[in-house]
């Protein structure tokens, strides 16, 4: 893959048509899991690609690429979300459907995991999406946040706590 990035930093299209195509359903799925819209997420997914070919000679470390790509979505979906609420009644952060397979193999709505991700605080709520959801690891959620990895760690405890105690007197209680 930095190979593949390295070439895609000297012009070769080829190569970063390559990585994006590798990257794309987990870019639309942390697009989606931020805006709740399949239309959206697509939107970001293209601008996101849009704004990686434009600006990636400014990429420092080739290791790094999908950290940086994720990050460019992320804030491309942070104020997406704010230019929405400020133009719309809708409550974006509302989470129609998560599943989670039960002990018998079946698929169980989680509506009030889903409610309860919605009354946590958004830098909690972000950073679950992104370790729970996405399976981020720690330090790449760090890196995409701009945050120190002691942080997010106290965010993603902090976020536990705040679900758990939302979702105390639940019958699906985590």
């Amino acid at each position: 893959m930095e190979e593949l990035v390295r070439k895609a930093q000297h012009g070769d299209r080829d190569a970063f048509y390559e990585i994006i195509s590798a990257s794309r359903e987990k870019l639309y799925r942390t697009a989606y899991s931020y805006l709740k819209d399949e239309h959206a997420a697509l939107e970001a997914v293209a601008e996101t690609t849009c704004r990686a070919y434009i600006s990636i000679n400014k990429l420092r470390d080739s290791r790094y690429f999908t950290t940086w790509l994720t990050r460019i979505l992320i804030n491309y979906c942070i104020n997406e979300l704010k230019y929405l609420s400020k133009h719309t009644s809708e409550d974006m952060a509302d989470f129609k459907h998560i599943c989670i397979v039960d002990a018998d193999g079946g698929i169980e709505e989680r509506l009030d995991l889903a409610n309860s991700l919605t009354k946590i605080k958004p830098k909690y709520r972000d950073v679950l999406i992104l370790k729970y959801f996405e399976d981020f690891s720690t330090e790449d959620i760090a890196k995409a946040l701009n945050k120190p990895v002691g942080t997010v760690k106290t965010w993603i405890n902090r976020g536990l706590k705040q679900l758990r105690d939302n979702m105390k007197g639940s019958e699906h209680c985590v």
